[in-house]
């Protein structure tokens, strides 16, 4: 685009993320939301951010985390938005935070309450035909085959399964953020179902009894299994958490019928609406116990060994025959320190 072509822009609204399968989508729902008021462009490269800044006024910003450092101090917007993996980050002056792993639609309120609640009505009105505004996108890369990375519509109820075949990515820091997001809503439960779980790191508390104990309940047939259950879980903030199984030999010998019998004495026995699985590889019937999910969250990184697994892990659901396992699953790449 020209510097004139630049200038002549009113209302440019800014998005740069790493992620572009996430990005893509995310632009698509602002597009739909905002395109009466916004003219937005997508850089997945921090340079062309000031390149443009040098040209023309930015209205709104919206950028990742791990990209936004590079432009403190050279990029001047008048609102900005940080797209965090995290829920727990603080805002600095000037800044909102956007935990990325949320609903669109609250990514949308977090979006329409900064940008004041006038401008908001106005883009929020409909659009005759959404081709014509796609036209007026500038975007470095091309749309989307199908939409990923963004929930539409929350998914807060039943057995959400977290696992990927790439290991040390943050995946048990992501499903924590997701559990405690989701027990906003709904009681949620966390259970982390790992040989090595960190525990001592990650739940620090003084419960005595953890998953195994439970498990041993439960061939008791004891009658109040949903109490003892409760009684059990520590808590942090609203999001509720059985102690691992600390020994993985102890993990890998509960059996694939013990453990959809515990699931589903879980979902049917407890006040739990949503139970987050943190699913490791040394679990019997890993892939019967995804099937029974109603969502899947794989995280993955983008370098070659990493895709080489992905590719495998979705082979050998496909010739297992658990290829609807692959349908019910999003994608989530992370940025790995």
């Amino acid at each position: 685009m020209t510097e004139k072509q630049y200038k002549g822009i009113a209302g440019n609204f800014l998005i740069c993320d790493v992620q572009k399968e996430y990005a893509e989508h995310l632009l698509s729902i602002l597009v739909k939301r905002f395109g009466m008021r916004f003219q937005f462009h997508f850089f997945s490269n921090v340079k062309k951010i000031e390149q443009f800044a040098e040209k023309a006024e930015i209205e709104i910003l919206l950028i990742a985390e791990d990209c936004v450092s590079e432009i403190r101090g050279n990029v001047k917007a008048k609102k900005k938005f940080i797209l965090s993996e995290s829920m727990k980050k603080e805002e600095k002056q000037g800044e909102t935070t956007i935990f990325r792993y949320q609903s669109a639609n609250e990514i949308l309120k977090i979006i329409q309450s900064g940008i004041g609640e006038e401008e908001a009505k106005a883009a929020h009105k409909p659009q005759k035909k959404t081709e014509e505004k796609y036209d007026a996108v500038q975007s470095d890369f091309t749309a989307p085959k199908r939409k990923i990375g963004i929930r539409d519509e929350p998914e807060e109820s039943g057995l959400i399964g977290i696992y990927s075949p790439i290991h040390r990515i943050g995946k048990t820091e992501f499903a924590l953020c997701l559990g405690e997001k989701i027990s906003e809503k709904v009681p949620t439960l966390y259970i982390n179902m790992e040989g090595y779980s960190g525990n001592d790191f990650y739940f620090k508390g003084e419960k005595n009894q953890d998953l195994g104990d439970l498990l041993y309940y439960l061939k008791q047939e004891r009658i109040d299994y949903g109490l003892k259950a409760s009684l059990m879980t520590g808590q942090y903030k609203q999001l509720d958490y059985i102690m691992p199984i600390s020994n993985e030999n102890d993990l890998r010998e509960v059996t694939k019928k013990e453990w959809i019998y515990f699931l589903d004495t879980i979902m049917d026995q407890c006040i739990y609406k949503a139970v987050i699985l943190d699913l490791g590889d040394c679990v019997s019937g890993l892939y019967d116990i995804l099937k029974k999910c109603s969502r899947i969250y794989t995280p993955y990184i983008q370098d070659e060994i990493s895709m080489a697994k992905m590719r495998q892990y979705e082979e050998n659901l496909k010739t297992a025959g658990y290829s609807d396992i692959l349908k019910r699953t999003m994608k989530r790449q992370m940025r790995v320190k």
